[in-house]
């Protein structure tokens, strides 16, 4: 063989070399740890190309000092990592453990890597130098990161340019780069704006999308919503997405949060892997009630919470027919609890020494007017969730409602019978018995159709009574006591007439009984009556 191809043959080989050795790059370089700075720094190598590398005679290090690449092996395959830690990271420091074992774990033959170690202060250039002298890689670091965050290359074959650098999401040691395009990687996105708002006994739906941003196909994933599992899919290419709907129904008052988590085997960045989103459920109407108003001097409105859990109140509004306000974020109001909110909390702290119960703001103050006024409580997704219409107040005394459970009209309004003038944060002087022993109602006879003797009793000897009748729809026809004081029995004939005079028609109508005591204990009894007038002179 003449010595011209000999030459020939040696430069291809070194060229091979040359271009074996330039495939690999630093590619991590941890110079902030959060761990010791003596023991965990660590720089990270890249084989990009495809043959296997011998860095046995490299050198890695700073522009001030290089040290020797020292390990039990030394051969970088392609596509593989090694790691080049401090010298005593493997006699003082488990930071990283367990490294992974795909990784060439190397050291050098000094007590730091480069320099005194990688400075957290000023900027710094790596320098990977390969046997022949050749310098391989040159990357520059810029300090600032958080501990523990290391400085990332995002594509491993771009080269050392600053701008193919970044701060990393999590140190990554052997492994693919945090910030890096991954083979497998499904990231999982919501695109309904949070809070979602959902009426009491409602339903909505919140969408989600899957998007497979790494290179390979993905074959099979799954989403779990608070940790019960959907199905979703089991094919999706790289750069394609699909969109996933999660129902929401009947969500429980108040907030409650969800959370998504895509399952995906394989995934190499699972950071990116969840969705997150407030549920804001609306509260039933008549659960939190208007108990009570204050409209004279320091005004103020009693909630009272007639199921037995806490509320929560943020974004909840009071209003009348010209201003709404509404409570802060931490507002709330126990199980079975009462609240004021008051215009001036001080005023009515000061004017109640021994309230117990919590006295809240609005961000604007709906004025309670002395004739009387119309309040509207809304919950956090703007549903009715109590209205009321309280009379005038003509005296300093509040008016207070009689039965909670039942609309807020007018005629469900009595005024205070406390010594106080008010029972603030406690059940109302003027509150309706549900059920007391001994109240009755009797209507003789029933069916009539003349007239008809209606008797009741109750267990005290004094009160005041109204006794109504209502038709079929709810409309008053016949008021035979009004407010009438008496004793613990009564009489009282009807003839089957309205207050108007005229005889009613033939059917069926309820007798309406609402009876006070001087105590404030107020009951009410309903009973059926049947006018039989001219049903049995038909032909």
């Amino acid at each position: 063989m003449s010595l011209k191809k000999i030459g020939c043959i040696a430069l291809f080989l070194c060229a091979l070399t040359q271009a074996a050795e330039a495939q690999v790059v630093i590619n991590e370089i941890m110079f902030a740890p959060s761990g010791s700075e003596f023991f965990d720094e660590y720089i990270e190598l890249f084989n990009a190309g495809d043959r296997a590398v011998d860095l046995t005679g490299w050198r890695i290090g700073d522009d001030e000092e290089t040290n020797a690449l020292v390990g039990d092996a030394m051969v970088l395959a392609p596509g593989a990592y090694a790691l080049v830690m401090d010298a005593g990271y493997n006699a003082h420091s488990t930071h990283y453990d367990p490294l992974p074992d795909t990784a060439l774990n190397l050291t050098v033959d000094s007590a730091t890597l480069g320099h005194n170690g990688l400075s957290n202060v000023h900027a710094e250039r790596i320098l990977l130098i390969a046997a022949a002298g050749d310098t391989v890689a040159a990357a520059t670091y810029q300090p600032g990161n958080p501990l523990g965050i290391s400085e990332e290359k995002i594509d491993a074959a771009q080269g050392d340019a600053p701008e193919n650098w970044t701060d990393a999401k999590w140190p990554t040691p052997g492994a693919v780069n945090s910030i890096s395009v991954k083979d497998r990687d499904l990231t999982l996105t919501r695109n309904t704006a949070s809070p979602v708002r959902v009426p009491w006994g409602g339903s909505t739906a919140v969408g989600l999308t899957v998007i497979n941003i790494g290179r390979e196909r993905a074959t099979s994933y799954e989403i779990a919503v608070n940790g019960n599992g959907v199905a979703v899919g089991d094919l999706l290419d790289a750069g394609d997405s699909t969109r996933v709907t999660i129902p929401i129904a009947n969500p429980p008052a108040g907030e409650t949060p969800f959370r998504a988590r895509l399952a995906f085997a394989g995934d190499q960045d699972t950071t990116n892997n969840a969705a997150t989103w407030i549920v804001i459920g609306g509260m039933a109407r008549g659960q939190v009630v208007i108990a009570e108003v204050m409209a004279q001097g320091a005004e103020w409105i009693e909630l009272y919470n007639r199921s037995p859990d806490p509320v929560s109140l943020a974004e909840w509004t009071v209003s009348d027919v010209r201003t709404t306000g509404a409570f802060g974020a931490g507002a709330m109001i126990e199980g079975l609890g009462h609240i004021l909110v008051a215009e001036d909390a001080g005023r009515v702290a000061a004017r109640y020494p021994d309230l117990s119960a919590p006295i809240l703001s609005l961000t604007r103050w709906p004025r309670l007017n002395d004739g009387g006024d119309a309040l509207v409580l809304r919950d956090a997704t703007a549903s009715v969730v109590d209205s009321v219409f309280y009379p005038a107040q003509e005296t300093e005394a509040s008016m207070e409602r009689i039965d909670l459970a039942i609309a807020g009209e007018s005629d469900n309004w009595l005024v205070s019978q406390s010594p106080i003038g008010a029972t603030p944060g406690a059940a109302n002087s003027v509150r309706f018995e549900d059920d007391i022993a001994g109240v009755s109602l009797i209507a003789e006879p029933n069916p009539f159709a003349d007239r008809v003797a209606i008797k009741y009793a109750v267990p005290f000897p004094r009160l005041h009574a109204n006794l109504w009748v209502f038709d079929r729809t709810g409309r008053r026809v016949a008021s035979l006591l009004e407010g009438v004081e008496g004793g613990s029995e009564r009489v009282v004939q009807w003839d089957g007439r309205a207050d108007n005079g005229h005889l009613l028609k033939p059917g069926i109508y309820i007798l309406y009984l609402e009876a006070g005591t001087p105590d404030g204990k107020l009951f009410r009894v309903r009973e059926p009556v049947v006018i039989a007038r001219g049903l049995n002179d038909r032909r």
